[in-house]
């Protein structure tokens, strides 16, 4: 009898350890794992912000970087708002042309408001966060497509001719404006693609939302 109890303690500790170490290498690879998922995770997120501070703001290239953040976002999570932002602000400035317009513009069209061009403020259908180019800075609303509504960048946007399609050589970029600067919606139009605003220099709001 006491035998078998000693054969009987002898299996179950053996169990025990066999168990601890199954747990310990699934605690240990499941480690490993992670840190090759943060690993991969920072390559992709440095992989994207060489490409953004090597390239000017277009349409194409936006339309990568977006493809590559929605990749990223799948794998390891999406970007919160400030290191989306960060990313966004990080274009290579055209040789020859300003960051910003709004220095200039407002010496010269402020006090009559001439507007700057148009601007696309989102996509069509918003989504997500980076669907939408602005935030409104007026009101508690978060619309920022009604005229008269004052707006801020959350990123480096292009400024363009018209509210035409992007796709048409006949709408240039005339300039660029920056997070920071505050403008005012003088027109709204909803295109199939974005929504459009021409846009005015504007002083900004002393208490932001």
């Amino acid at each position: 009898m006491l035998e078998t109890l000693q054969r009987l303690a002898d299996i179950l500790q053996k169990g025990v350890v066999a168990i601890a170490l199954a747990f310990g290498g699934y605690l240990l690879s499941r480690d490993q794992a992670n840190v090759a998922i943060g690993k991969s995770c920072d390559e992709m997120f440095s992989k994207i912000l060489e490409f953004v501070s090597a390239n000017t703001l277009t349409v194409r290239t936006d339309n990568l970087v977006d493809y590559r953040l929605e990749n990223f976002g799948k794998a390891c999570g999406e970007l919160g708002p400030d290191r989306l932002r960060y990313v966004k602000s990080s274009w290579k400035q055209e040789q020859g042309r300003e960051l910003s317009m709004i220095v200039d513009a407002i010496a010269t069209a402020q006090t009559t408001a001439k507007p700057l061009g148009w601007v696309a403020t989102a996509r069509i259908p918003v989504q997500k966060y980076s669907d939408t180019n602005f935030d409104r800075l007026d009101k508690s609303q978060d619309s920022v497509d009604e005229v008269g509504a004052i707006i801020e960048p959350r990123w480096q946007v292009n400024v363009r001719k018209s509210n035409t399609s992007v796709a048409n050589t006949n709408n240039p970029v005339v300039g660029q404006v920056a997070p920071g600067e505050c403008l005012k919606v003088v027109t709204a139009v909803k295109g199939q693609l974005n929504t459009w605003a021409e846009v005015a220099p504007a002083a900004c709001p002393a208490n932001r939302r």
